[in-house]
């Protein structure tokens, strides 16, 4: 598998970038240790010692940031949206200047987005900032794509709808869209790795 062999050279971005297209064909026809595979490349734990760093600090799950970063840049440091986000996290410089202000970066601008640690701090920072004061994924991912103030709106017209009914309220497509793509991510990422440390746990000796 031209992917397994990305992988394994350390190109986790294009293993992931191959093994997307085609991911559900692959889970229906193939066995299930290659399936399990496949879908490890289809969502790798790309970047993951600045990832564990960022959202210790944010106190927030990994699988959070991970799932947000594979649906905002698809793992490309060097992504660039038509509407200015940059980097592996895809924050604006606005609000990246914001949060580095906040953080002591000195001598930050939006250029250094392209650094997967620098982005991995800020973008970090801003979902944990998020993810503390709505207090669930949904939300937070909601809130970082259109914003906290969209969110506490939306909040305050439906706050008696379940929340999987709130998601299919959101009145903004691409939010509602992007809502249900990381959500869809930050489970399988909590699916495929917990299941690996169930079978570390069990394989130790004692």
């Amino acid at each position: 598998m031209l992917a397994d062999l990305s992988a394994r050279a350390g190109d986790l971005r294009n293993a992931h970038a191959i093994v997307r297209i085609e991911l559900r064909g692959l889970l229906r026809h193939t066995s299930a240790p290659l399936a399990l595979r496949a879908a490890g490349l289809a969502y790798p734990l790309a970047f993951r010692e600045q990832i564990a760093k960022a959202s210790k600090i944010a106190s927030m799950p990994p699988d959070l940031l991970q799932a947000l970063m594979r649906e905002e840049s698809a793992l490309d440091p060097r992504a660039l949206s038509s509407t200015g986000a940059l980097g592996l996290t895809q924050v604006m410089p606005g609000t990246a200047r914001e949060i580095a202000r906040r953080l002591k970066l000195h001598g930050f601008v939006p250029s250094k987005l392209f650094d997967p640690e620098v982005s991995i701090r800020i973008g970090g920072a801003y979902l944990g900032e998020l993810y503390a004061r709505f207090q669930h994924p949904a939300l937070a991912f909601a809130s970082y794509n259109a914003g906290p103030g969209a969110v506490s709106s939306w909040l305050s017209k439906r706050k008696t709808l379940p929340l999987d009914v709130f998601v299919e309220e959101i009145p903004l497509d691409e939010t509602r869209g992007y809502v249900k793509r990381c959500l869809r991510s930050f489970a399988a990422y909590q699916y495929l790795y917990g299941i690996a440390l169930a079978r570390h746990k069990s394989s130790r000796s004692f």
